[in-house]
C-alpha cells in the first residue's frame, strides 16, 4: 500500500493542470490545490495507522495487507465491512469528498461482473480490466472518474455536433492503444494519477468512435486539466474549515490531439470498449471525414 508521502509525490510527474488562468507547476504546493493533495495523502496515512488499519485494509488471497478501496463484497458481512469503511473515508473528509477513488475502483470491478458479456462480445475487453485491476492493487493509485461530456446541442445525436472534437472520441487505432481526442469533466482530476473515462449515454450504432472506455494516466502528454473556481479565496482555516481542505476541485480534462498530428499525440493503454456490434472499425473512415472538416 501507499504512502502519503509517495502519493503526493506521484503528482510531481509533469502533469498539465491550469489554475485561473495560470499553469500549475506543481498541485502539491500550490497555495489552493495542496490543502486537498495533502488531505488525499492523510487517507492513504491512515491505512497504515494501527488505530484505523482494521478498517481501512483488508487481508487478500494470497496474505497482504491491500486497501479496502480493493474489496470485493461477497456477503453480506462484507457489505456491512465495506460500509464501515466508506463512513469512515467520509467522516474524515468532512462529507464533502464525493468521489473517493474507491467508488471508482469498485464501479470497475462490479464492471467486470457481467462476463457472459464478455464473451459474447470481446474477451480481449475483460482481460484488459483484468489487468488494469491488477495494476491498481499492486500501485494503489488515486482514480478519477470522468463521466460527463459537453452538453453540446441536446437535439442532435454526438456525430452530428457542430464540433465533433468536443467530445471524447477515437481518432486513431494503433498497436500499442488508441488516440483519442475530446473532453470530459472529472472531479478530483487535479490530484488523480488516472483518469477513468466511462462512454457518452445515448449513442447511436454508428457512433461507435464515442462508445469507449478507457483510462488515462494524468501526466499523458496532450491532456490537459483546467481547474474550475474553488469554493472560496480564503486563506483562513477558521472561517472556512471544510471549503479550505476538502474541495474536490472539478477540471476540464481536454485530450488535445491536433488535427494535423494525431499520431503524436495521447495514446491510451487500458481498454478500448467500443459498443456491443464493435463499431470501433469505422475509425478510420469518420477519421477522414474529421480531416476534412475545417475548424
Amino acid at each position: 500500500m501507499r504512502t502519503g508521502a509517495a502519493y503526493l509525490e506521484s503528482l510531481r510527474d509533469g502533469r498539465e493542470v491550469w489554475f485561473n488562468g495560470d499553469k500549475v507547476k506543481d498541485v502539491t504546493a500550490h497555495p489552493v490545490l495542496r490543502r486537498c493533495a495533502h488531505t488525499i495523502a492523510r487517507l492513504y496515512d491512515l491505512q497504515r495507522d494501527p488505530h484505523y488499519a482494521d478498517m481501512l485494509t483488508f487481508t487478500s488471497a494470497e496474505g497482504k495487507q491491500e486497501s479496502m478501496g480493493y474489496f470485493i463484497p461477497r456477503s453480506p458481512e462484507d457489505l456491512r465491512r465495506l460500509r464501515t469503511y466508506y463512513e469512515l473515508i467520509t467522516v474524515k473528509t468532512g462529507g464533502l469528498l464525493g468521489r473517493f477513488s474507491s467508488l471508482i475502483t469498485l464501479w470497475h470491478a462490479y464492471s467486470m461482473d457481467p462476463v457472459w458479456v464478455y464473451q459474447q462480445y470481446n474477451l480481449t475487453w475483460l482481460e484488459n480490466m483484468r489487468r488494469f485491476w491488477h495494476w491498481c492493487v499492486k500501485n494503489d493509485p488515486w482514480v478519477s472518474g470522468a463521466f460527463h461530456g459537453p452538453s453540446g446541442d441536446r437535439s442532435k445525436p454526438v456525430s452530428e455536433q457542430e464540433d465533433l472534437d468536443a467530445y471524447l472520441r477515437i481518432v486513431e487505432k494503433r498497436s500499442d492503444g488508441i488516440v483519442v481526442n475530446g473532453y470530459k469533466a472529472a472531479t478530483l482530476a487535479p490530484f488523480a494519477n488516472e483518469i477513468y473515462v466511462v462512454p457518452w449515454a445515448f449513442l447511436r450504432e454508428q457512433e461507435g468512435d464515442w462508445a469507449l472506455a478507457c483510462c488515462i494516466p494524468a501526466n499523458t502528454p496532450g491532456v490537459k486539466m483546467i481547474c474550475r473556481e474553488p469554493l472560496t479565496s480564503s486563506e483562513s482555516p477558521f472561517e472556512y474549515p471544510l471549503s479550505l481542505f476538502f474541495d474536490e476541485i472539478d477540471a476540464h480534462v481536454i485530450a488535445d490531439a491536433p488535427r494535423d498530428s494525431f499520431k503524436k499525440q495521447t495514446v491510451v493503454y487500458f481498454e478500448e470498449l467500443g459498443e456491443a456490434k464493435e463499431c470501433i472499425d469505422s475509425v478510420e473512415s469518420l477519421l477522414n471525414e474529421a480531416n476534412s472538416v475545417d475548424r
